[in-house]
Parts: C-alpha cells; structure tokens; sequence
C-alpha cells in the first residue's frame, strides 16, 4: 500500500486495544494505520461479538454516506447499535485521531 487510506475500520476483536503483557510499546493495529498515515481509525479495544461489530461496521457507512463526517457516523453507529445490544457489544468501539 503506497498510501494509507483516510478512514479505517477495524472491527477485529481488540484491534485498538493494547495488551500489557506484550511488549509493543503500546503499538496497535489501529495506531499502527494512523503512523502510517491515516485520519481517521475505528476499532474495539476489546472482545466484540461478530454480528454487534457487523451492525455497528454497517451503521457507522451508512450514516458516513449520507452525513459526510467521520465523527457524526462514528457517534450515529454507536446509538444505532447500542439500540440493539447491550453495552458491552457496542461500548469497546474508539475513534482515533493522530
């Protein structure tokens, strides 16, 4: 990849989530794509179930489509998705920025 692309979505298990008992320095996959170069990175930084990460994935485009704005579908993903499951299905999504 020559460029990183502008937004990135991980909706892998923990793929903002930094583990202590490794020795990353902190590094994650998410923050590794905002050192590369993007703008904006969603990810759990915990266990989320598969279909919770899939409807949260799907929100979180539908609202970037129509609103236009990568913090206004981050937020309109979590309150679609929260209508839908418990907190802890939703809750371990971040947004990043460098």
């Amino acid at each position: 990849v020559r460029a990183a692309p502008r937004v990135v979505v991980l909706a892998a298990c923990e793929a903002g989530g930094v583990d202590g008992a490794r020795m990353t320095g902190g590094l994650t996959l998410a923050t590794s794509m905002l050192l590369r170069g993007s703008e904006y990175v969603v990810a759990p930084v915990s266990k989320v179930s598969d279909h919770a990460a899939g409807d949260f994935t799907a929100a979180f485009y539908d609202a970037l489509e129509s609103q236009g704005k990568v913090e206004v579908a981050f937020q309109q993903g979590l309150r679609r998705t929260a209508g839908e499951y418990e907190v802890s299905a939703w809750a371990p999504f971040r947004l990043w920025r460098p």
